[in-house]
Order: C-alpha cells, then sequence, then structure tokens
C-alpha cells in the first residue's frame, strides 16, 4: 500500500496541518496558539512512522498529547482511544469526581445528552 494512503500518514498530514497552515480550519487552536510539530516529526514521516509503532499504534487509537498546551513531540504524545480522547475536549464535565463525556454523563443519567448540554451551558448541573 502507498503511504500517503494509509491512516497513520493522514494523522501525520493533519498534525502538521493545523499546526503550520494559517489556512487550516483548525489552525487557531493548534497553530495560531503557537502549539508546534518538532522538526523531527515535521521534516519526516518515516520518523513518525517510526516513533508510533514503537509507542502503541493501532487504528482504533488515536494521537493525544499529554499537556494541551505542549508541541507534538515524542516526550508529549502517546495513543489513547477515542473515549479518552473525547474526555480532553472543553465540552468534558467532571461527574462523580471523574471526567467524563456529556455521552458517558447521559449513558449514567438516563437524560439525553442534548438536556445536559443545555443544563451545563445554563450552569443548572
Amino acid at each position: 500500500m502507498v503511504e500517503s494512503k494509509t491512516r497513520l500518514y493522514r494523522i501525520w498530514s493533519h498534525m502538521k496541518n493545523r499546526c503550520n497552515s494559517p489556512n487550516s480550519d483548525n489552525y487557531k487552536r493548534y497553530g495560531y496558539r503557537g502549539i508546534k510539530v518538532c522538526d523531527e516529526w515535521n521534516n519526516s514521516f518515516k520518523s513518525f512512522k517510526t516513533w508510533a509503532l514503537a509507542n502503541g499504534y493501532d487504528d482504533n487509537l488515536t494521537l493525544d498529547r499529554k499537556d494541551n498546551n505542549g508541541n507534538y513531540e515524542p516526550d508529549n504524545c502517546r495513543w489513547i482511544t477515542l473515549i479518552e480522547q473525547q474526555k480532553n475536549r472543553s465540552n468534558s464535565t467532571i461527574f462523580n469526581g471523574k471526567v467524563t463525556t456529556l455521552t458517558e454523563l447521559s449513558q449514567l443519567t438516563g437524560i439525553p445528552r442534548t438536556t445536559l448540554s443545555k443544563r451545563l451551558r445554563k450552569g443548572r448541573w
């Protein structure tokens, strides 16, 4: 298979795009904030791929920065599940002392996700 057609290549390409391209829809959340891709990865898919495969990459995982304000670099990145990734979003919340997503909270409480979202926005949770 051609490398540029792989999921891992797309992850690498999108990571670089959101950090390096002011025309990217996500640039304001990454590059504009000063988040960069380390030179090693920015200049070489092979280097990124080597790190990814040595650090648990799997098609069911997503790339995560341990420090949300830190750069994309080997010491600050890891592979986690989509559910874990969603807990890092600004719309996650704390329930019973644990970070959870609105979807998980909806499943736990039986309250529709849209209702929870409206309540949280209005500060009524």
